[in-house]
């Protein structure tokens, strides 16, 4: 209960972190951009958020960059003979009117490299670059897992995501 009231504080008093759950650009809504905090020394992450294209015409996401780490990448999650594995996409399709999903088992952003930790609570600006809107900077809220709850805050859950 502490903890929704100190981030519902945080969320009213910066406007920083209420940016960060959603930005425009262009045709394109980015939802709930978020990463997970770094477990201890350990240099990689991932992050996550939900893409509207509004448009006419399809949209690509094809790179990520990050001055918190190395490299980002866009990787698809598979699962074959209930083994999970990783590959490198080189883009990621927003159909016109549709939307695309980086999510925990899915497409998600391989942040790679960390040059510290990321803990919860901060913001993170990650570039994405897209074939017709170009870079856009998004702030990325880390969280203790992906997804996250929020808090139980109204409005703020990620799970479905």
């Amino acid at each position: 209960m502490i903890k929704a009231l100190v981030l519902a504080a945080l969320l009213v008093a910066s406007p920083v972190l209420a940016q960060a759950h959603e930005v425009k650009a262009g045709d394109l809504t980015l939802k709930h951009p978020h990463m997970r905090a770094s477990m201890g020394m350990s240099p990689t992450t991932a992050g996550y958020v939900v893409i509207e294209n509004g448009g006419n015409s399809d949209e690509r996401l094809v790179s990520a960059a990050c001055a918190c780490a190395k490299m980002v990448m866009i990787h698809q999650t598979e699962i074959k003979n209930a083994m999970a594995s990783m590959k490198a996409l080189d883009g990621l399709n927003i159909p016109a009117g549709g939307t695309a999903q980086l999510a925990p088992g899915g497409a998600h952003l391989m942040i790679m490299g960390l040059k510290a930790p990321v803990k919860a609570g901060t913001i993170v600006n990650m570039t994405l670059t897209f074939a017709k809107a170009g870079s856009v900077t998004v702030p990325f809220m880390v969280m203790d897992k992906a997804g996250g709850d929020m808090g139980g805050m109204p409005g703020m859950d990620h799970q479905p995501h």
